[in-house]
């Protein structure tokens, strides 16, 4: 019993230290580091999913907006997810992975930490560099 009990304390112990160093962003820091590269015209983005679907779908916020400009061809369409943790973030990527290839879509994924940064179609290199350097930023 007494070795029970000690797997299972250690066990949570192991749980809460593989999350307290992994930090959550927010929308907020997204966008920050966005704007600050020049890769969002504002700071304030409007979530797209009422309280009740956030619920449903495991607590991921989504807020999205659309890249265009007179350096680019045509426009593309941008998602921020912000997931409850990293590791519902790494589950999501991988189902959103397999998505993607059943379908040949081409489209980019940044992600960093708690955050995916899914854009459809895929950008051009030079410009997903900004954007792949912009969430590396987060601190």
């Amino acid at each position: 019993m007494r070795r029970l009990l000690s797997c299972l304390v250690l066990t949570i112990l192991l749980l809460i230290a593989s999350n307290c160093g992994a930090r959550k962003y927010t929308i907020e820091d997204v966008t920050q580091v966005l704007y600050e590269a020049g890769l969002l015209p504002t700071r304030h983005l409007t979530m797209t999913a009422d309280l009740e679907t956030i619920k449903r779908t495991g607590g991921i916020e989504t807020y999205p907006f659309t890249i265009e400009g007179p350096h680019l061809s045509r426009a593309y369409y941008a998602d921020i997810m912000i997931f409850p943790s990293q590791r519902s973030r790494e589950r999501f990527q991988q189902r959103e992975a397999e998505i993607s290839e059943a379908l040949g879509t081409k489209r980019d994924i940044f992600v960093k930490g708690n955050v995916m940064l899914i854009v459809l179609p895929a950008l051009p290199e030079a410009e997903a560099e900004k954007y792949r350097r912009a969430l590396e930023s987060l601190d």
